[in-house]
């Protein structure tokens, strides 16, 4: 169902959330509570119909006058028997809706009882009337004293904390609504009697990448040609035929343009193939086989 506000904006869904219900899940969004996707659609679609309403003008305090004229009806009607909701409404020309929801506030602040008998009839329960401060409903004492009991009793069963099945129990042992109740776990979260809630977004945040450790720098001197592994001096050999040096430095170039030949005859690379071929078929075959004989 639609809601239009003066200025003609619509906001759709509200219908299915009383205005106490969508109080209670904006403070439960304020405190870190995660709410379903229609209890939050459905504020956030409260919150664009009260940006877009015309301000209303200030409250007067005919709340007040009318929770003080029922609890004088209710005093007079006790005299001669005992009210009930129909009763006063029809004595001060006010809505039955209206009478019921001061007789609950006014049972809710401890002036009137339900009758054991008669269940729609109320009887005073001789608490000095003092309504100051009692014109806005707020949250009884009694109600998070209860709720907290209960925490206490859940956790003692050994009943892992899971906020809906913690409301849902709650709620049926108190006989409040659950939404309710999750409003008074910011309270206890706060005694510490329930854990801190818990981040919906903490899961999607990508952990930091740790850096990489730098090698450590080789400090060591790399060995000279003059040292052993030992650290002894080796001695230095003496080049009485630098032919002979030259002869067998051909040799390792030749064996090693040799297992370049072969590894790419293995990887069937044909550029390095080919260029190990030239380079051995070459000047170097005739200049390796002129030292060679020399040598000999």
């Amino acid at each position: 169902m639609d809601v239009e506000n003066k200025e003609g904006c619509t906001v759709t869904g509200m219908m299915s959330f009383s205005e106490s219900e969508l109080n209670e899940l904006r403070k439960l969004r304020d405190n870190g509570e995660q709410l379903e996707p229609e209890e939050l659609r459905a504020l956030n679609r409260k919150e664009l119909f009260e940006r877009n309403r015309k301000p209303e003008p200030a409250p007067n305090t005919t709340i007040g006058v009318t929770y003080r004229k029922v609890y004088e009806t209710c005093l007079e009607q006790s005299k001669t028997g005992h009210p009930s909701e129909r009763s006063i409404a029809k004595a001060l020309g006010k809505s039955v809706s209206t009478i019921h929801h001061h007789v609950t506030n006014l049972v809710r602040d401890g002036y009137l009882a339900k009758d054991t008998i008669r269940e729609r009839e109320y009887v005073l329960t001789g608490k000095p009337f003092n309504p100051i401060g009692q014109g806005k409903a707020k949250q009884s004492p009694d109600t998070l004293a209860r709720i907290r009991e209960e925490t206490v009793r859940l956790q003692n069963e050994g009943v892992a904390f899971d906020p809906a099945e913690y409301a849902r129990i709650i709620s049926g042992r108190v006989g409040k609504s659950k939404k309710t109740v999750r409003n008074n776990f910011a309270t206890l979260r706060k005694e510490g009697i329930l854990p801190p809630a818990e981040n919906p977004f903490a899961s999607q945040r990508k952990p930091k990448p740790e850096p990489e450790p730098k090698p450590a720098a080789n400090k060591e001197e790399p060995m000279s040609q003059g040292t052993t592994a030992n650290g002894e001096t080796a001695p230095e050999k003496q080049c009485e035929n630098p032919r002979a040096i030259i002869a067998n430095a051909l040799v390792g170039i030749y064996d090693s343009i040799s297992a370049l030949q072969r590894a790419a005859y293995q990887a069937n690379d044909k550029v390095v193939y080919g260029f190990a071929t030239k380079l051995m078929n070459g000047e170097l075959m005739d200049i390796k086989a002129n030292y060679s004989k020399e040598n000999k």
